[in-house]
């Protein structure tokens, strides 16, 4: 709302029929995407509703039923759907929450992943450097200039 001669003002008012089936628009927890040129909100809301609503369910489940109950958490093809469009500030919490876990325990997976290949290859063979060069280095390591002063 803005104030023109005095008066409060809508700017852009969003509205939707009253008769309409499914409320995208208005009249709950509505998302705003960052603009793009040429694309405005409204358009860009039923392009997300109408891929939500044809492909949300093709999303493999990360996560076992038993645990996804055992810690109330939300399935992984309404937390995306409720992050889009929540029923309520409860529900894109738990939306929020359940696709943090996913997304650290994806990386966390990966790390182990990378651990047990590095594991697997075994010991790395030392890297054997000609005794002038490794002198040199060794020596390098010993220098006054390296060692931090005490400010004295």
């Amino acid at each position: 709302m803005t104030l023109f001669k005095g008066q409060k003002t809508l700017e852009n008012p969003e509205y939707e029929p009253l008769e309409s089936e499914e409320l995208v628009h208005t009249g709950r927890l509505v998302p705003v995407y960052p603009s793009t040129s040429g694309l405005a909100g409204r358009t860009l809301r039923r392009v997300v509703k109408d891929a939500l609503d044809s492909y949300a369910g093709a999303l493999p489940e990360l996560l076992p039923p038993a645990m996804i109950g055992r810690n109330g958490m939300l399935s992984r093809m309404s937390a995306i759907r409720q992050m889009h469009f929540p029923d309520g500030w409860n529900d894109l919490n738990a939306a929020r929450r359940r696709l943090a876990f996913d997304e650290l325990l994806l990386i966390q997976v990966g790390v182990l992943q990378r651990k047990r290949e590095w594991q697997e290859r075994g010991r790395a063979e030392p890297l054997l450097l000609p005794e002038a060069e490794r002198s040199g280095y060794v020596d390098s390591l010993r220098s006054p200039s390296l060692v931090p002063s005490s400010g004295r």
